[in-house]
This record gives C-alpha cells, structure tokens and sequence, in this order.
C-alpha cells in the first residue's frame, strides 16, 4: 500500500509539479523531498490557473454555439440525429471559418452516448467530458503538414483496424490535408472509400483545388463559407460582455472588416487592441498605420478632378507615413465602393467606378512590382494625366454643349461656325437694333484638347505593331492582332473577337496605355474605345518574315 502510495505520488509529482514553480522545484532537488511531502507543497502553493487565447476559450463546444455556417450545421445534426452519417468528410474553406471546430464537435458527436433531441452533443456524458478536455483516444488529430509521406498514411491505417478503445467510433481528423503527398493520397484512397465499420475520416483543408479528384468522390464536400461581418460583431460583443471589455462599435466594425470573414483573426486583434479593458478604433489605426476617411476622401476627390498639386501632396504624405501599400489599397478600394453605392445614378458614379477598376488592378499586381509604392504612384500620375473618358468635367461638358450668355444691344456676335469646309455664317443674322437687353443667344463652344484634329491619320497596323515592342504588353499585342477597328469620327473603336480579349482589352489600366499609344503616334486628338459587339476593319498584314514567326513562337 505504502509503495502503490508513493508510485501515485511520484507520478503526480512528475506530471505537474515539473511544470510550475521553478523555485520549488530547485529547493525540492536541493533538499531531496520525498513525494508526499512534494505533494504537500503542491497543497500550499497552488498552481497557477492556466491561461488561454480568447479564441481558445470562446471556442465553440457545440452546434448551438457555431456562428456563420448555418448549412453545415443542419445537416451534420440531421445526420446524428437519423445516424446516417458516412465514413469520410472533407472540409473546404479559407482559415477561420470553423473547419477543426465542426471536425471535433462532429467527432463528439459520432461518439456521444446521449444525443439532444436536435442532433446536439450533449456535453455531459463520460465522452463527451473526455472528448472536450482531449483525453479521449478515440479521437485523433492529426496535422497532414507534418506527417505527408507514405509511411505516416500507412501507420495510420494499420492502426485504424483495431476497435476503438471507449467510443462507439475512431475518428481521424486529418487537418491541412491538402499537403499530403502524391503517394500518400494514393495510400489512402482504398482505406477511404471502404473504411471499417467502426471509423470516420475528417479531412479539412483550405486549397480543395490540390485535392486528388478520387479524393473528393470518395468524400462527402463541405464547403464553409466566410462569416459575415454581422455575425462577427455580434460574437465580439458577447465576448466583451463575458470579459467585460469596453468596446467602440467602430471598431468591432474595422475589426470585422480587417479579420475577411474569419472569425478567430477578428477575436485576436480583438484581444490584441484591448487596452487596458477598453477596444478603441484609434489603437487599432495607430498600430496597423491605417489611414482615416478624411484623407481617403481627399485622396480620391483630387484624383478625380486631377488636381497634380494635392495628389503630389497626398503621395508624399503616404510615403513618409512609410505605410502598408496593400493595405491601404485595401482601404481605398472599400471606401469607393462605398461611394459608387451612394452615387449610384449621378455624374460621379462613373469617376468612381473608373478609379476603382485602377486601382483593383494595381492591387492585383503588387506581388510582381519591385517597389509597390512606386506601382501606386505611377499609377496615380496616368490617372491625372490621362484624358479620362469618364470624368465628371467631361459629363458636364457634353451635358453643356451650347453656352447661353447676356449680351447687350452694342455687343458684336461672332459668327458662328458650322460643320463642313467653307459654309458661310447665318444668312439673316439679327441686326444689333433688333437685339434688346437680356436676349440669349447661342454661340460656339470652345475646342478642347480632345476636340482637335488629330495630328497624323490612324493606322491600325502601325499602332498594332508599336505594341509589340512594349516590355509586358504581349497579351495586349495578341488581343489586338485577332481584333478588328472602326473609325467613328475621331474615336477610334476596337471590336475584340471574343469574351476574354474584351475582359483584358477593356480594363482601365490597358485603356489608359492604349490612349497614351494613341496619343504619342497619332497625336491628340484620338480618343479609344472598347466594344464587344460590332465588325469593322481587319489591320493590313504585312507578309511576315522568318525571323518575325520564330519571334512569335518564343
């Protein structure tokens, strides 16, 4: 009895005891402690409670408490509830959407002894308690990221044929299981196709496109979608209320909109930016360097009536800020959306949707861009150099395309000209004695830069083959090699041949480099355009030479 009491006492000793106080654990070396007076010493100095991530706390322990993926839930407690569920699951969704979450709630629920009447674990069953405080052996996790070769498959399998040791089921939750091997998949396609009776395979993984397809056939798909940024905040408040965390709603709404739909990036910069039991919107700007809605409004007014001064003086506050550029295209790309919604139906939904379409592709191409502030600057100086199409100041000049003014009964009238070489002026203009105080009379409307001749006639072929030599613009030339054009006075209108070529061809950032092209071999005056639909001119091939083919191929 007295060596069974010592053998008990030694192993709770070497369990916990080794990993609190490191003082004690000095002296009870130094002095050579025997195990129950050890156990004693636990007595007096407790140890410390254990401390978790809130999003390891706040974990869901059950479908009631899931938040966001409303489908998934209904038919997993549908398939407890009947008791049809199948042999292998596989999870699809970016990360913290609640993949492992339903995996173990799942695992409990295949293995509790007493369901809810709603196909709900119960939680109160031996278990269930097991299952929730890890020491259940029948469900095992496995991470796939660090056991990818044949061999850990294999062990696996040979292990899945014994009976479960308590549960009713064995259940292996294979997390990121998309970074298995060739062969390992293969290893496992049998064992997942006829598994034994007594196991279940759960396979989660944020990249379903590296999953075999004779994986995903033999699995029952279940894609988790991104939490909505509703279902977010009210998670955060109830989190703040069990913590009693003062909070600023405007920041469970960056919080929300910064985490992209997952749920545990929103609760840790939740936790992160608590200061001091207070969640305020300015730690979180501070710390992240996001930049205010004033500027972005500031930012985005002066690109749009190309005020050079303001915009130089924006990017040079941006740089010196030394910020995150994809995060602050990020922002941007938010705040027009929000004002294309407001000004849907204005004059200034086009301004804003023209500079979202830039901007989205700048977005696109940061990872390939040296410097990606420099990307964003370029791009900002075509915006206001460019000739926009779409500008608020060339709506007005079309909606004003006749001037009315006062004049008085002494004031000379210009003659006003009209379309075609040598027409004469008005023949019976009124005479100044008939014209009396107040009267409007119509006079022409001054030539803008984009109104005059062009410099040179347009050639398709010529400015076909200019595009070739551009570094990057390959699939511009290829676009425009397999189109046809159109001359609409001075607008100059491609017709692409299919769907992609217009999607590529009609992208803001093209448009711009297209207009420059123009611009620099014709002269100003040209204006393009971009239409789906409608035939017009092929450009004249010239018979191309050997070494222009082989050019073509490589």
């Amino acid at each position: 009895m007295k060596e069974s009491l010592c053998i008990l006492t030694e192993i709770i000793y070497n369990d916990f005891f080794w990993k609190s106080n490191g003082v004690i654990k000095k002296l009870s070396v130094k002095f050579c402690f025997s195990p129950i007076i050890r156990i004693l010493i636990l007595y007096i100095f407790p140890f410390p409670p254990l401390v978790m991530a809130l999003y390891q706390t706040y974990r869901p322990k059950d479908f009631h408490s899931l938040f966001g993926q409303t489908f998934v839930r209904e038919v997993l407690q549908n398939a407890l509830l009947q008791n049809r569920t199948v042999g292998a699951y596989l999870f699809h969704g970016s990360r913290g959407t609640g993949k492992t979450t339903v995996a173990r709630i799942l695992a409990k629920g295949v293995n509790c002894l007493s369901l809810t009447s709603d196909g709900n674990p119960c939680g109160e069953c031996q278990n269930c308690r097991d299952a929730e405080n890890g020491s259940l052996l029948d469900i095992i996790e496995i991470d796939a990221a660090s056991n990818t070769g044949v061999d850990n498959i294999r062990d696996m399998i040979e292990r899945a044929q014994f009976q479960p040791t308590q549960a009713p089921y064995k259940v292996y939750i294979i997390d990121e299981v998309h970074m298995l091997s060739k062969g390992a998949f293969n290893a496992l396609l049998k064992t997942l196709e006829e598994p034994p009776k007594h196991v279940k395979f759960i396979l989660a993984t944020t990249e379903i496109h590296k999953i075999p397809d004779t994986i995903i056939s033999r699995s029952q798909r279940y894609d988790f979608k991104r939490i909505k940024a509703e279902d977010i905040i009210e998670r955060l408040h109830f989190i703040a209320h069990a913590e009693k965390i003062q909070v600023e709603e405007s920041a469970l709404e960056l919080i929300a909109r910064l985490a992209k739909g997952g749920l545990r990036d929103a609760i840790t910069l939740f936790e992160q930016y608590s200061v001091g039991g207070v969640l305020k919107r300015k730690y979180i700007e501070e710390n992240l360097e996001l930049i205010g809605e004033d500027f972005l409004s500031d930012f985005t007014e002066s690109l749009v009536v190309k005020d050079s001064e303001k915009t130089l003086k924006n990017l040079t506050f941006l740089r010196e800020k030394s910020l995150d550029v994809r995060l602050f295209l990020e922002q941007l790309l938010f705040f027009l959306r929000d004002r294309m919604k407001d000004s849907l139906k204005k004059a200034e939904f086009s301004a804003y949707a023209e500079l979202f379409e830039l901007f989205e592709g700048v977005y696109g191409r940061l990872k390939f861009s040296p410097d990606p502030f420099l990307l964003l600057e370029t791009s900002a100086f075509r915006c206001i150099a460019a000739q926009s199409a779409f500008s608020v100041e060339t709506h007005v000049l079309e909606k004003k395309a006749v001037k009315t003014l006062h004049v008085s009964p002494n004031t000379p009238l210009p003659n006003p000209l009209l379309e075609g070489e040598g027409t004469k002026s008005e023949k019976n203009p009124p005479s100044p004695s008939r014209r009396r105080d107040g009267d409007e009379v119509e006079v022409p409307e001054e030539k803008t830069l984009s109104s005059q001749k062009p410099a040179n006639s347009f050639d398709f072929s010529r400015f076909i083959e200019h595009i070739r030599t551009v570094p990057k613009r390959s699939f511009v030339w290829l676009g425009l090699r397999v189109s046809t054009y159109s001359e609409e006075g001075d607008t100059i209108v491609i017709h692409p041949d299919n769907d992609f070529n217009h999607k590529k061809l009609d992208s803001a950032d093209v448009r711009l480099f297209l207009q420059e092209t123009l611009d620099t071999l014709f002269g100003a005056g040209y204006r393009i355009d971009i239409r789906r639909w409608g035939t017009g001119k092929q450009p004249q091939k010239a018979t191309p030479s050997l070494a222009d083919e082989a050019m073509d191929i490589f």
